[in-house]
């Protein structure tokens, strides 16, 4: 085996380790400005999270990056041009940590990117506001309001018209959302191109459907009315299905969303329970966050040791290192945003590296020296 080969070797058993191990997860706190808890709407690959929580004053905008969770009032209250900011949220952020948003001065609507402390207003489109909901790689924005919008850094807006209601973007270019189906009847769940060709996926049965989320192979997280629209169910869009994830309840009934989507196709949503719970804080009849993978919906709260304390009551972003992000409450009652990490334990990894190791060692023992 040449050295490369045992380099790759290695580290496929490294990754089967990792896989293998990582069951449990860590959670750490983000918090909220106030007793009124926080929303979390989106997460990057570095696990910063963005939302907003009520201050007091209003809600606003956060950022949590590095342990410190951000309040981007001050930073924001800028654009309003001495006006009381009213109302602040932050939508989307994307890997080099520019976030997206909009806030509101009394009247005015302010669609807005933050990066680094410094707020940029955004513009209007079509002399109208803007409420952007999500940024790609490349600084794209799409925004759902009068006019649906797409950004382009430079150019700037460009009006979208009715063709699409577009509520993410990945950084291929391609938009998620929905569209206006059955005469105006309807909403269906909708893929946008680059170039402007729309695919309508259909929904699970029922009236409407949305898409909320899209990954760069085009696969997609959302919700949909299912047959008879009895119920809302999320659904994970594998790029040609729409497959039901399903909810907590017995047989599938009840409520359930999906929210969030990362690169391995793992959704993360929220479902409605019923009955008793053994998890720490949560009573019944409560909602709880869901992780679907390798089709399995499993509630969040068993990645966790009970002696966290906390209910998740909420999962809305999930990155492509399998951090969850969402909202709970915590060992204190308090309702908090909250990050989960998987762990793996290192003695399981550590064993099987060395195993595999000694195996290949003993590998290229036994078919002699590597010729020169």
């Amino acid at each position: 085996m040449s050295t490369s080969s045992l380099r790759w070797a290695l580290a496929a058993l490294t990754f089967a380790a990792g896989a293998a191990q990582a069951s449990s997860y860590t959670i750490v706190d983000i918090g909220a400005f106030s007793p009124y808890g926080a929303t979390v709407t989106d997460m990057n690959n570095s696990g910063q999270v963005v939302g907003y929580s009520y201050d007091w004053t209003g809600d606003a905008a956060f950022v949590y990056s590095g342990g410190t969770m951000t309040n981007l009032r001050a930073s924001l209250g800028a654009l309003g041009s001495g006006l009381a900011m009213t109302h602040s949220q932050a939508n989307g952020i994307n890997d080099a940590g520019t976030v997206v948003g909009y806030t509101r001065f009394a009247d005015p609507t302010i669609g807005f990117s933050w990066s680094s402390g410094t707020a940029t207003n955004l513009g209007t489109l079509g002399g109208y506001p803007v409420a952007p909901r999500e940024i790609n790689g490349s600084g794209q924005v799409v925004s759902s309001t009068i006019y649906n919008g797409l950004y382009n850094p430079g150019p700037g807006w460009t009006n979208l018209g009715s063709s699409i209601y577009p509520l993410d973007i990945n950084d291929s270019g391609v938009a998620g959302g929905y569209i206006s189906a059955l005469g105006g009847f309807s909403w269906h769940a909708a893929l946008r191109t680059p170039g402007g060709t729309i695919t309508d996926i259909g929904t699970l049965g029922g009236q409407n459907s949305y898409i909320y989320e899209i990954n760069d192979s085009g696969q997609a997280a959302g919700q949909s009315h299912t047959t008879g629209n009895l119920y809302q169910h999320g659904f994970f869009y594998d790029g040609s299905t729409m497959v039901d994830i399903g909810s907590l309840v017995a047989g599938g009934l009840g409520y359930s969303t999906a929210e969030g989507i990362n690169a391995l196709g793992q959704v993360v949503g929220t479902s409605a329970t019923v009955g008793p719970t053994p998890f720490t804080n949560c009573t019944s009849g409560a909602y709880h966050g869901v992780l679907f993978s390798g089709g399995v919906l499993t509630d969040v709260n068993s990645l966790l040791a009970p002696s966290a304390g906390w209910c998740l009551t909420s999962a809305s972003a999930i990155n492509d290192s399998g951090q969850i992000a969402g909202v709970g409450i915590n060992a204190l009652g308090q309702t908090h945003a909250y990050l989960l990490t998987p762990v793996v334990p290192v003695p399981a990894a550590a064993w099987l590296f060395g195993s595999g190791l000694a195996g290949l060692a003993g590998l290229r023992r036994r078919r002699g020296p590597t010729p020169a």
